[in-house]
C-alpha cells in the first residue's frame, strides 16, 4: 500500500474509533467518518467496502492495541512478569468504561455480549486472546527461568487461567466497579501464589482499586 493510501487509511480508522466508541454500530454514520477524517465517500469505499468492514478493521486494531499495552509493552524489558501484570490489570481497571455512552461499540463491557450475539467477531477476538496467552506463557516461562516464578508452575495453564479469569471479571461485573474489585482481588491472589516461596511475603500489594490480601503460599 503506497504512502498516501496508508495515511487515508490511517485517518479513517482513527475516525471510525471515535464515531463506533460515541454512537456504536447501528447509530454510526459514514458521512461523519469522512468529514472528521477529511476524505471523500469515494476514499472511503476505496478501503473498506461498506460500513460494517469498517467497524471490523477499527475493532482489530483497538483490540491489537489493547492486547500491546496490556500483555506484551509491559513485560518486554523485564524478568519478574508479576509486579507488572497486577498494576496492568489494576490501571485496567481503573480506567475501564471511561468511553463515551457506557463503552460504545469498544467498550470492555460490551466485547463478551458483542461477540456472542455477532459470530463475525468471535473468530476475532479468539486470536487475539492466542496471542496473549502465547506471549504471557512466554513471559511466565522466562520468570521461572530466573527463579522468579514457581519452578513447578504450569506456566501455559497460569496464563490461560489468568486471562479467562480477567475475562470472566470483565463480563460478570458488568459496569459495576465493586464486583470488579472484588473479582480482581481473587486474580490477584492467584498471581501472588505463582511466586517462590522464599518472595511470597515481599510481593508488593495490588494496586488500587483492587485490595490488599493476605495470601497464603504453596509449600516447597
Amino acid at each position: 500500500m503506497k504512502l498516501r493510501g496508508l495515511a487515508t487509511r490511517t485517518r479513517l480508522l482513527e475516525a471510525a474509533r471515535e464515531e463506533f466508541e460515541r454512537w456504536g454500530l447501528r447509530g454510526a454514520r459514514l458521512d461523519r467518518v469522512t468529514a472528521q477524517a477529511q476524505v471523500t465517500k469515494g476514499a472511503l469505499y476505496h478501503h473498506f467496502r461498506d460500513k460494517r468492514a469498517l467497524f471490523l478493521a477499527a475493532f482489530d486494531q483497538a483490540m491489537e492495541q489493547e492486547l500491546d499495552t496490556l500483555w506484551i509493552r509491559p513485560f518486554r524489558e523485564t524478568d519478574d512478569p508479576l509486579p507488572r501484570l497486577a498494576a496492568g490489570l489494576s490501571h485496567y481497571a481503573q480506567t475501564w468504561g471511561q468511553h463515551p455512552r457506557g463503552g460504545g461499540a469498544f467498550g470492555q463491557r460490551t466485547l463478551t455480549d458483542m461477540a456472542a450475539a455477532d459470530p463475525e467477531l468471535s473468530p476475532h477476538l479468539a486470536r487475539l486472546s492466542d496471542r496473549a496467552r502465547e506471549r504471557l506463557t512466554v513471559v511466565l516461562i522466562r520468570a521461572r527461568r530466573a527463579g522468579l516464578v514457581r519452578r513447578d508452575a504450569d506456566c501455559e495453564a497460569a496464563a490461560l487461567f489468568i486471562l479467562s479469569s480477567w475475562r470472566g471479571c470483565l463480563q460478570g461485573a458488568r459496569g459495576a466497579k465493586a464486583p470488579l474489585q472484588a473479582c480482581g482481588t481473587e486474580l490477584m491472589r492467584y498471581v501472588a501464589t505463582l511466586a517462590p516461596l522464599a518472595a511470597c511475603g515481599t510481593l508488593p500489594a495490588p494496586a488500587a482499586p483492587f485490595r490488599s490480601t493476605t495470601v497464603t503460599c504453596p509449600t516447597a
